[in-house]
């Protein structure tokens, strides 16, 4: 497997033959220009949420939808009229903060490129926690798992 980098020029010798005889080489030079992501990230799931932010991790698009080196990841958030947006390099999780306490916002989340953004992907929503809570999201079994203060009274 060869890996091409965007805008790097690569040359290859080629050494034709004719009945066991070897021709001189050949020089082909030529130039890598990628394209926009073709497709989504493949997957964005919510791995954490509290009442005043939520944490996004993607993944890559599918391999046939990369059209060269994923470089970042754009989320979008929105609330009414209002609008956040957070750019993260590849393998980083995208955290959104300074959000209210048990309210829903719609997010969509799109790959990049050196060339550019490729399409996003449907609307998601999340809901932030009410106050006092922190939610870890199971990326498995697809599970809330709550974790509040408790209090505990020892006994005589």
């Amino acid at each position: 497997m060869v890996v091409h980098y965007p805008k790097v020029s690569h040359k290859l010798f080629v050494t034709p033959t004719h009945n066991n005889t070897i021709s001189s080489y050949i020089d082909i030079l030529y130039l890598v220009m990628f394209t926009v992501p073709s497709g989504p990230p493949s997957s964005v799931e919510v791995v954490e949420t509290t009442p005043f932010s939520f944490t996004l991790s993607v993944s890559q698009p599918s391999p046939q939808h990369r059209n060269g080196i994923i470089t970042t990841y754009t989320a979008t958030v929105r609330l009414g009229g209002a609008l956040w947006t957070r750019t993260v390099r590849l393998g980083q999780l995208l955290t959104f903060s300074s959000l209210l306490p048990y309210t829903t916002y719609r997010y969509a989340v799109h790959a990049s490129t050196s060339a550019g953004s490729g399409p996003a992907t449907p609307n998601e929503e999340v809901t932030t926690n009410e106050t006092g809570e922190l939610c870890q999201h199971s990326r498995k079994y697809n599970i809330i798992v709550a974790i509040t203060e408790a209090a505990v009274i020892k006994g005589h």
